[in-house]
């Protein structure tokens, strides 16, 4: 029972350690020549990316190379192969839904890049703002049903929500 307490406890630690290091390091949003700010990934992004990145890796080395000795060898290789698939999908939507896609706003327009096609939408249709998943997730409904949603930690997040207080409340 002790160590499970010392175990929550040491991953109650570590939680505040990296928002207290996610916090140090935010960054306002960086605002290009044309007047557009863009929001950026945040240290939780690149932590979130590199370790289920990192992890993926070792279960797929695990699972194609080594595999197990052990009597239920079938059962740790079902279950590497479910960890490795996982932490593969974890660190492919991180990636696209942080780095790949790109949100920026300038004056009553907020715009998505992604490749080379970009949606704008705009503030003066703006219905609702709600926060998800214990304020993390930031979603954007507009008056004619189109739905926004990005992660809170981005770089420059802050600097949006001051924006639309701003122009739009």
């Amino acid at each position: 029972m002790e160590n499970k307490i010392f175990g929550s406890l040491i991953a109650f630690a570590a939680i505040v350690a990296l928002q207290l290091v996610h916090a140090r390091l935010y960054r306002p949003a960086q605002i290009d020549s044309s007047g557009w700010y863009w929001l950026r990934p945040g240290f939780i992004h690149y932590f979130t990316l590199i370790g289920c990145a990192a992890f993926a890796g070792f279960m797929w080395w695990v699972y194609l190379f080594i595999g197990s000795a052990r009597p239920d060898a079938a059962t740790q290789e079902v279950a590497m192969l479910l960890l490795a698939v996982a932490m593969t999908a974890g660190a492919t939507y991180v990636w696209f839904a942080c780095f790949l896609r790109r949100y920026a706003w300038a004056e009553d327009t907020f715009k998505i890049h992604l490749f080379n096609f970009e949606k704008t939408y705009d503030f003066s249709k703006l219905a609702n703002i709600e926060l998800k998943h214990n304020g993390q997730t930031v979603v954007l409904r507009f008056s004619d049903g189109k739905r926004i949603s990005f992660s809170a930690d981005m770089h420059g997040a802050g600097d949006l929500a001051d924006h639309i207080d701003r122009k739009i409340f």
